[in-house]
């Protein structure tokens, strides 16, 4: 039996018969394997940023070309995250930000296209570093729709 099945085994035992919460569960995993192990996971449960933790590259600056390529791929719609916003968003790079969906993802996907969205200013003040559970409570939109899928590679 391949190992992640056997964790999946396991966790769904811990959950479905013994009715423990997966943050329990989590605590569980981090006593046996060591906080250093499982630090960018457990730094997800409780909502933090990870950059320190996980020496994320630096953000990159990006060509207008990308903006535009953001801006088309929205339609020039903003996600209105802000009660402020008008839902549409200005030519592609005038005063719009690039902003990571998930602010705690790896760093392997952190700061590559399908973690990136374009938003005006002020959604992307108010969002800040939500994780992604608290924007889909704060929006009231479901995880899978805050979560779209990725866009093609850069042009």
């Amino acid at each position: 039996m391949p190992s992640n099945e056997i964790i999946h085994n396991a966790i769904s035992e811990l959950r479905n018969k013994w009715g423990f919460s997966c943050a329990e569960i989590l605590d569980g995993v981090e006593v046996v394997c060591g906080r250093s192990a499982f630090q960018p996971a457990i730094d997800r449960k409780y909502n933090r940023r990870v950059d320190d933790i996980e020496h994320r590259p630096e953000r990159k600056k990006h060509s207008k070309s990308y903006y535009q390529h953001l801006y088309d791929h929205q339609h020039g719609d903003c996600i209105r995250f802000s009660k402020k916003c008008t839902g549409r968003l200005l030519t592609p790079a005038k005063k719009n930000h690039i902003d990571h969906i998930d602010p705690n993802a790896p760093p392997e996907i952190w700061d590559t296209r399908p973690n990136h969205q374009l938003m005006c200013s002020a959604c992307n003040s108010e969002k800040s570093a939500m994780s992604i559970t608290d924007q889909a409570k704060h929006t009231g939109h479901t995880i899978a729709e805050i979560i779209q899928p990725g866009i093609e590679d850069e042009p």
